[in-house]
This record gives C-alpha cells, structure tokens and sequence, in this order.
C-alpha cells in the first residue's frame, strides 16, 4: 500500500507532467496554425493526447471526495469517460499525416486512454461501495 505522502507526490506528478506536455504541444499548434515560426506538425496533436492520457492516469491517484460520495458513481463515470474520449477526437481528427512516429504516439496514448478508462471504472466501482457503505451507517442509526 502506498502512503499518502506518496499518493500525493504521484498524483502531482503524473498530472504536472501530463499538463506540462498537454500546453506545450498545445502552444506549438497555435504557433504553427497562426505564423511560420515553426513548421506545421501532427506530432504536436499526437503530444497533446500522450500528455491528456498521463494526465488522466495520474487524476485516478486522486483520492475520493465527499462530493464525488453525494453525487453518486453515475455522474463520475459518465463525465469522466466523455472528457477521455470526446476532447481527443478533434486532436485526432487533425492529423493529416500517419507517419511512423505518429502511428507510434498514438499506439501509446491509445494503452493510456484504456488504462484510464479501466481506473476509471475501477474508482467509480469504490465510489459505489463507500456510497452504499455510508448510506447503511445511515440507516444504522
């Protein structure tokens, strides 16, 4: 089991590191789309969703709130599963070319975006369990 120092050091991490790659390669498409100071690149949306996946991961170190508790796990994993999913499929759909190392990027943001969704899942399955355990202490007394 990890402590929570270490939780927190890896959720801050995975996410500082996850955004860092999400705005730098963000920055580098608006640079590219609104002068010639750098040449236009499809690994710049491939970053972008390599930095959204490791973001996503590290969210799942995150630990459960009391809103998250109230609200339910229906509302978690339906907003969740639409943020990984829906907001990437633009990034994609602005790839012209498939090179090697953009199939290669995309293969890798890929195992990410499935290993979310499986954390995902798997923290709104323990968002269920904790909701259900406190509305039996309710009951209990």
């Amino acid at each position: 089991m990890m402590t929570e120092k270490t939780k927190d050091i890896l959720f801050k991490t995975l996410l500082s590191l996850g955004i860092v790659l999400l705005f730098c390669a963000f920055i580098c498409v608006l640079i590219s789309d609104f002068s010639d100071a750098l040449p236009k690149s499809d690994l710049c949306f491939t970053t972008m969703l390599l930095g959204w996946g490791i973001a996503w991961i590290g969210s799942y170190i995150l630990p459960i709130s009391a809103k998250e508790l109230e609200n339910g796990p229906g509302c978690f994993l339906t907003l969740n599963i639409l943020l990984l999913f829906i907001l990437p499929i633009g990034w994609i759909h602005n790839i012209e070319h498939f090179t090697t190392p953009v199939v290669i990027m995309l293969a890798i943001s890929a195992v990410l975006f499935i290993v979310a969704a499986v954390l995902i899942y798997k923290k709104s399955r323990q968002i269920k369990a904790l909701a259900h355990e406190d509305k039996k202490e309710k009951n209990q007394e």
